[in-house]
């Protein structure tokens, strides 16, 4: 749980501060003043006890000789008025006269005080001649010797805390006649604290006075900039979106705060260019990504990330994984007539959008040129010299195109400087074909179109580059070898070769090899399996099983799936039971969640898309129209075309 916060301004915290700092200064000041003061206060104490010491002598001179004062009680009555009265106006506590003898006993002859009490208790303890209860002191041994004229010296007895003046009373002949002045210490202490709480008191107005004239200069030059700058700082988004001009201020005096202001401007306006270049990149990054996603719809309408094409004596599937949106990989899967398939997988060099343009211009190319009768080897050639004379990018293009029998597994290919495919047998290797040269690269690089038969169960895998030069993160590639190792796998593990399920183990494969590393090219396969062709009157309703196996492996086991499943199973029927058809195969092809679902049969000219069912009897409703009106339902769309006396019905699935 986060603390509350205590929000205090600058000039509170100042203020805090400051205070705490005054409280802090005066112990450690009457501290540090204290020696200083007691030492000025005995200073002053000493020249009262000296102007004191000094009327008392003049007195005593002018009234009498010392022996007249011995034998006379009036006049030592005079003195003591005399010096009582000199104590209570210099505030001196003791004074007195005393003789000291030989034996240093000392004889007080007058001593008085300025309190009366503190008097009373002298005329009671010292009476004329009495012994003073206090030792000789250094001060008073060295003023007898005639070492100095005057002595201090502190004392502490019954009769307080003093500091005792000593001077002689009359000359030098006779100096052990002394008079003591005793000024106290705790009047020295008094005046101590005095000079030093008036000390403070002055120092307190000074710094008090310093304090306010800070704080106002503070306020004036600190706070209030500051505080503009802050909401400035907080206004500057709404500032800037409303695009409302800042007017910098005149500064008359260049410190901290303008340069701060200064660096704010530069700042806002840096921000503001930055904010600016980033709203119109990612303007234009949205675009981008809107056109690449457009493309890539685009490309995925017309390459289907899987297709599968099935029919009697053949087996065909593809499949293509772009390393961007676009790619400019491409493979193709079409029927050149009853009895001939055509597969092509191609790659352009380059990617991204001009790669994916340049591939379809070739891809739709070259299905224009073969379906209109032209060999495979001049299908290659015409597309090269086009692409020669129309390159300005300096693009090429490799590819691989071939066609099948279905009836008899002949097989006619013509490379143009793509990868060797891989020849399915029992024992899969590499296929011997001649290298050829890439399309778009010279003017005339004629080539020979080759020709393989294949067995029943054999066949054959087309590949880009993309497949064998993926690495993993050790920079390792997968290679061709590992190529072959997957597809003999893969054959094993099924008894024999099936095309959808070999694209898919390859692909694993590839991807399980490389799953930690990013795929740096676009990745495309086809398989092409001979299954032989058998003879029939009519095709069955078993055959079914591919197309619903097809759709479960692609899509799930689910309440969609299977209704598309009875959609198609519908058609497929109505093929079998009432077209008169001999030959039906199904092209299958998958682009993201969406996919469609193609029939082709050779039998009479039928449209289902214009089928009817009428008014009927209720056990007539299972004769074919109702399961086509299904079909018509649970499709997206249902497209219809009769090519070269063969049916070509379309059933398209959104998921």
């Amino acid at each position: 749980m986060r603390s509350k916060k205590i929000k205090l301004s600058v000039m509170k915290r100042i203020a805090i501060l400051f205070s705490v700092a005054l409280i802090l200064s005066v112990p450690i000041t009457m501290a540090l003043n204290h020696k200083f003061m007691m030492k000025n206060a005995a200073i002053q104490a000493g020249e009262t006890a000296e102007v004191a010491a000094a009327g008392a002598r003049a007195y005593l001179e002018d009234m009498a000789d010392y022996d007249d004062l011995m034998k006379d009680a009036r006049l030592r009555k005079e003195a003591h008025d005399a010096f009582r009265f000199i104590c209570s106006e210099t505030g001196i506590r003791y004074m007195y006269l005393y003789k000291i003898d030989e034996e240093e006993t000392k004889h007080l002859i007058v001593c008085a005080a300025g309190d009366e009490e503190d008097d009373l208790r002298l005329s009671r303890d010292f009476a004329f001649g009495s012994e003073a209860r206090r030792p000789v002191y250094e001060s008073e041994r060295k003023v007898m010797s005639g070492e100095v004229y005057e002595a201090f010296e502190f004392i502490d007895d019954e009769y307080g805390n003093v500091c005792q003046y000593v001077v002689p009373a009359f000359d030098d002949e006779e100096r052990n006649i002394l008079i003591g002045v005793d000024y106290s210490v705790d009047r020295i202490t008094d005046i101590a604290r005095k000079n030093v709480m008036m000390l403070i008191f002055q120092g307190a107005i000074m710094i008090g006075l310093a304090f306010v004239i800070a704080m106002l200069l503070v306020s004036s030059l600190v706070i209030k900039p500051i505080k503009l700058l802050s909401g400035r700082m907080n206004n500057f988004v709404n500032d800037r979106n409303s695009r409302v001009p800042y007017v910098k201020a005149e500064h008359r005096f260049e410190d901290e705060i303008s340069d701060m202001e200064d660096s704010f401007d530069k700042m806002a306006v840096d921000i503001s260019d930055y904010v600016d270049n980033i709203e119109r990149l990612s303007d234009e990054k949205a675009e981008v990504r809107t056109q690449m996603d457009i493309a890539r719809k685009i490309q995925c309408g017309i390459i289907p990330s899987e297709s599968v094409l099935k029919g009697n004596g053949y087996d065909i599937s593809g499949f293509e994984k772009p390393a961007r949106e676009v790619g400019g990989d491409f493979y193709d899967i079409f029927y050149l007539d009853k009895g001939n398939v055509c597969v092509v997988a191609g790659d352009v060099s380059g990617k991204g959008i001009v790669a994916a343009l340049v591939m379809l211009m070739v891809r739709t190319a070259i299905q224009e040129k073969v379906r209109a009768g032209v060999s495979l080897s001049d299908t290659r050639n015409r597309i090269n010299q086009e692409l020669y004379l129309k390159n300005p990018e300096n693009m090429f293009i490799t590819a691989f195109l071939m066609s099948m029998n279905i009836r008899t597994g002949e097989v006619r290919y013509a490379n143009a400087g793509h990868n060797p495919p891989v020849l399915l047998t029992d024992s899969p290797s590499y296929l011997k074909v001649n290298p050829g040269i890439a399309m778009g690269v010279f003017d005339d690089s004629r080539i020979i179109e080759e020709e393989i038969k294949l067995g029943p169960g054999e066949g054959i895998l087309i590949y880009t580059d993309g497949i064998t030069e993926a690495v993993n993160t050790g920079r390792a590639q997968y290679g061709e070898e590992r190529l072959r190792t997957a597809i003999l796998t893969s054959c094993r593990e099924n008894g024999g070769y099936d095309a959808r399920r070999l694209v898919s183990d390859v692909v694993a494969s590839v991807d399980g090899f490389s799953k930690d590393a990013e795929q740096f090219d676009d990745m495309t396969c086809c398989a092409v399996i001979h299954k032989g062709y058998v003879e029939q009157d009519r095709p069955d309703l078993e055959s079914f099983g591919t197309v619903k196996d097809t759709l479960i492996s692609s899509f799930g086991n689910n309440e969609k799936t299977r209704s598309w499943i009875l959609a198609c199973e519908e058609i497929h029927t109505n093929i079998v039971d009432y077209s008169g058809a001999d030959q039906v195969s199904f092209r299958f092809e998958r682009r993201g969640d969406n996919c469609s679902v193609t029939f082709i049969d050779n039998g009479v000219y039928f449209n289902p898309k214009n089928a009817t069912v009428g008014t009927r009897e209720f056990e007539e409703l299972d004769s074919g129209g109702m399961g086509i009106l299904f079909a018509r339902k649970i499709a997206k769309e249902m497209v219809y075309d009769r090519v070269a006396d063969t049916n070509v019905l379309t059933l398209r699935f959104e998921g």
